[in-house]
């Protein structure tokens, strides 16, 4: 997920820990998932993922970048990231899957327990949309906000 909530901040997700059958446990991540034999497309899984893992219904989603991230059978796994907008208060989500989801400063990543290809993309997304300091106060609640999107578990190795 590429988010940003006005102020250049992202919204991450801090998976739960102890739960090695899933991917990079306690660790802080993007919300997302796997596609499921319903997703017709990597976009059906985004709008299917965004609800369930955080209440969150976003319109114009459009894809951001292809990443890659090795699965948790060793295989390197594509991860599509899309991004769009969202106004909000983003203390109103509900998070039904990992331990907690903040909103994170870039300047905190090196800081955060996360996959380093998670750390690059969130880095690379604050420099290409920097937001000016003038700019905070008539932008703020408002920003970029985006997820990942796995290949189907059965052809990537990748689950959630």
């Amino acid at each position: 997920m590429t988010p940003d909530d006005g102020r250049g901040y992202y919204p991450l997700h801090l998976r739960d820990a102890n739960k090695p059958e899933i991917w990079q446990p306690g660790a802080w991540s993007l919300l997302g998932g796997g596609r499921e034999p319903q997703d017709t497309t990597l976009l059906d899984t985004v709008r299917r993922e965004l609800p369930e893992e955080a209440g969150l219904e976003i319109a114009g989603l459009r894809p951001y970048a292809v990443e890659h991230a090795i699965g948790t059978d060793g295989t390197l796994v594509p991860i599509q990231v899309f991004t769009g907008s969202r106004n909000g208060d983003p203390s109103a989500l509900r998070l039904t899957e990992g331990v907690m989801l903040a909103w994170m400063d870039p300047g905190k990543l090196p800081f955060l327990t996360m996959a380093a290809s998670t750390r690059e993309l969130l880095q690379r997304h604050a420099a290409e949309h920097a937001v000016p300091a003038a700019g905070l106060a008539a932008t703020a609640g408002a920003g970029a906000l985006g997820v990942r999107a796995g290949r189907p578990p059965r052809e990537s190795g990748w689950t959630r």
